[in-house]
């Protein structure tokens, strides 16, 4: 395959240091780089030490060839030393990514979603862009320790998913450090974050997570629907200060 340059959308909090990675190609095909062995580890997300991959950010990749296993249909393996930056969109360039690659509705987004999980080996896509009705509400999850954020997003036809779990890296950094900032209270950090997404335009980028198994049912493998990223008009941070090689 050719070398493609993609408009990144999707930087991902996986497991330890890994991360996930999505975009989209001039023809506005989603494209989920990934490793013939292995996972993309944050380190991929700088060069001498500067962060270049990031939303909003042009990367190109040597794509070797497509890899499916549905619903993750997007998935294309990349050689892991080509990553080259090549510049940043304008904020009209950006907008106009997210709004033509948007959805009204869950049912648009992912047909086969039943309440918050799509069934290993269903039709694709993994992932897409949606608009939400209204502004959404975060709140915290108490069964671990330190909490985990959850949002309450409302769709065109009033379809409510609630409990949704955020695994932008940026914003689950953002929310780290207010909390931190907040004595680890929880309450106070999502209503400052609540009352920061007002007022702002919103685009949710979502994803369907590889399958695992919830904490309802310890034997039943889905994927789980989450919130790969969270862009906001005008920005919500500067992602430099957010994305850090640790």
């Amino acid at each position: 395959m050719p070398r493609k340059t993609l408009i990144i959308t999707d930087v991902t909090a996986m497991s330890g240091d890994n991360v996930c990675i999505a975009g989209y190609d001039s023809s506005l095909t989603c494209i989920r780089p990934v490793l013939s062995m292995g996972q993309v580890k944050k380190s991929y997300l700088f060069k001498n030490g500067q962060l270049i991959v990031y939303p909003s950010t042009k990367i190109s990749f040597d794509f070797i060839r497509p890899v499916s296993m549905p619903p993750h249909t997007e998935d294309f393996i990349f050689e892991g030393d080509t990553i080259r930056f090549e510049g940043r969109t304008t904020e009209i360039e950006w907008k106009d990514l997210l709004h033509k690659t948007s959805h009204q509705t869950f049912r648009e987004l992912f047909p086969l979603l039943q309440d918050r999980s799509v069934q290993p080996g269903s039709a694709g896509p993994s992932l897409g862009t949606l608009i939400p009705t209204d502004v959404p509400v975060l709140s915290c999850d108490y069964y671990k320790d330190p909490p985990r954020l959850r949002m309450k997003i409302l769709d065109r036809e009033g379809v409510t998913k609630e409990r949704v779990p955020i695994t932008d890296l940026a914003f689950r950094k953002l929310f780290e450090v207010i909390l931190q900032d907040y004595g680890n209270d929880c309450e106070k950090t999502v209503q400052k974050l609540n009352n920061t997404l007002k007022g702002r335009e919103i685009y949710f980028r979502f994803g369907l997570s590889r399958p695992f198994a919830g904490s309802s049912d310890p034997t039943r493998e889905v994927c789980w629907l989450q919130i790969n990223g969270i862009h906001t008009f005008p920005n919500l941070y500067d992602y430099s200060r957010w994305i850090a090689l640790e």
